[in-house]
């Protein structure tokens, strides 16, 4: 073989790992953590969400976090109606969502077995006598 064959071999080979990589990158439209599906609402909705975390500053409602060994434990000033979403920044087919009422105590109690080590974006979203509360913090489990 001479340098005119190597030469052709060496192009055809680089344009076909160009292709391949962006046929993967194109179809890998699944894995982007930072794009949100419902993004259009979410803006509109982006008022709403910053008068709630306002709220839990100027009222003093924030609610204490304790993690465990078992057991991540929140507790709030009030008994309330919650939606807490656990985010893994790094995979988000390990989010977590939880929707119920606080116990007795006025505790959140969510079992850490399904959640991994590591960090952690939690969003928490509460009514409580009327009012609506929302408050974030990022943890290490």
């Amino acid at each position: 073989m001479n340098w005119g064959y190597k030469l052709v071999t060496a192009g055809a080979l680089f344009i076909t790992f160009i292709l391949l990589m962006s046929f993967y990158m194109l179809g890998k439209r699944n894995g982007d953590t930072l794009v949100d599906d419902d993004y259009y609402e979410a803006g509109i909705n982006f008022d709403r969400k910053l008068e709630a975390r306002n709220k839990v500053m100027h009222e003093q409602m924030q609610p204490s976090i304790r993690i465990e060994k078992s057991l991540l434990l929140i507790r709030l000033k009030t008994a309330a109606r919650y939606e807490l979403k656990l985010l893994r920044p790094s995979d988000k087919r390990q989010d977590k969502v939880f929707t119920d009422s606080t116990t007795s105590g006025n505790l959140i109690v969510v079992p850490r077995n399904n959640l991994r080590s590591g960090l952690w974006d939690l969003e928490l979203n509460w009514n409580s006598d009327g009012a609506s509360y929302s408050f974030s913090k990022k943890l290490r489990l």
